[in-house]
């Protein structure tokens, strides 16, 4: 046998490991072509209803009313500790600053009873061991929200209010008017931040 033709099926088992990494690849970004594709589809409604006033952004293509900002997915209706009861904003609902009042008080709901629960010397040691790691996550969620609003308020938009969740989050942004790039940018801003896909990111513009 020449050495050719040794070399033959080792350059054909080398083509077979570089065309399965190739698929490999492509099947892993998958889901990611798919929302991209989605969020710049001009009839998918992604840009928002309403180019000049309130309208709301859904990346996975559906748009809705401002006010349905509601449950991103369901992680605001969950219960338990650590949950989000009760945690939905209504973003339609006053100014910016507003929406930041009520915003806090949503945390301050949830921290007294995550303490009450972590200081209660009959509940069990599982329960008072969760309340406290729902406290931390509370708190740095609080960060990542802050750390949004600035990112997105850097890229030249007047104002933000973003409220983050397990695996969902709904962002509130004013401005005067908003297109799929816009949409695209935050939802880019919000996912890099988080690691939340594009199907859990709801974005509510408003002019005021």
């Amino acid at each position: 046998m020449t050495k050719a033709q040794a070399a033959s099926p080792a350059r054909f088992l080398v083509f077979l490991v570089v065309v399965a990494v190739v698929f490999a690849y492509i099947a892993a970004k998958w889901d990611d072509f798919n929302h991209q594709s989605a969020l710049y589809d001009g009839s998918s409604g992604v840009a928002g209803l309403d180019q000049q006033g309130a309208g709301t952004t859904d990346l996975t293509g559906t748009a809705g009313e401002a006010g349905s900002a509601g449950s991103p997915g369901g992680p605001a209706d969950a219960g338990g500790i650590g949950g989000q009861a009760g945690a939905v904003p209504n973003v339609e609902a006053g100014s910016f600053a507003e929406l930041r009042v009520q915003r806090t008080a949503i945390y301050d709901r949830q921290i007294e009873q995550l303490q009450a629960i972590a200081g209660d010397p009959n509940a069990s040691a599982s329960a008072r061991e969760q309340a406290q790691q729902a406290l931390v996550q509370l708190t740095q969620r609080q960060g990542v929200e802050q750390q949004i609003e600035q990112l997105i308020k850097s890229k030249g938009y007047e104002d933000a209010v973003v409220f983050v969740y397990d695996q969902a989050a709904i962002v509130v942004v004013k401005a005067d008017r908003f297109a799929q790039a816009d949409a695209a940018r935050i939802a880019d801003i919000v996912r890099q931040v988080t690691g939340i896909g594009y199907e859990g990111i709801r974005i509510v513009t408003r002019n005021s």
